[in-house]
């Protein structure tokens, strides 16, 4: 590797530690540079920890993250840190994802927030109940329509109908 004139740019005179570098075998400086962007990649996956936590949360607002009192801590945290060891995902860099992922995986385990619960029930109860009423509307015959709509659209309604009913 070339640095130019002045190859140890913090001094000409090799020091103890230079010396060790520079009888390094090309598979060990490998190694060593290797973990060296690996430490680099976790210090920045445990940097931006706490905005794939909110990013989770907001995935999951039925998650129950409060940390609850000293003689009744919340166990939701541990659950999760547990879930995503057994995935073998060091907790301390997981990113939004791996959280859902081990969140589907021990969710039975989980203290939710039951009211976000009922409220995420309720709507989709009513998407599904919008979209029966649409079937519904889709495969009832409606006489005045049939009168006001033109013919193409009343024989489009028609196969529609007559498919709904695997004809």
């Amino acid at each position: 590797m070339n640095l130019g004139d002045n190859p140890r740019p913090w001094g000409s005179q090799a020091n103890q530690a230079d010396e060790m570098w520079d009888n390094l075998s090309p598979e060990k400086v490998r190694e060593v540079v290797e973990q060296k962007l690996g430490d680099d990649a976790k210090k920045q996956a445990q940097a931006a920890l706490p905005d794939e936590i909110e990013k989770f949360l907001v995935l999951h607002p039925e998650f129950d993250n409060s940390t609850g009192t000293p003689e009744k801590p919340n166990p939701n945290g541990e659950v999760m840190r547990v879930g995503l060891v057994a995935m073998g995902i060091d907790p301390t860099t997981a990113r939004a994802e791996q959280f859902s992922e081990a969140y589907s995986r021990v969710k039975p385990l989980l203290k939710l927030k039951q009211h976000v619960v009922r409220g995420q029930q309720r709507q989709a109860n009513e998407d599904a109940a919008k979209a029966i009423e649409a079937e519904i509307k889709e495969t009832t015959f409606d006489v005045e329509w049939a009168e006001s709509a033109d013919l193409g659209a009343l024989r489009e309604r028609a196969n529609k109908q007559l498919r709904a009913r695997g004809w």
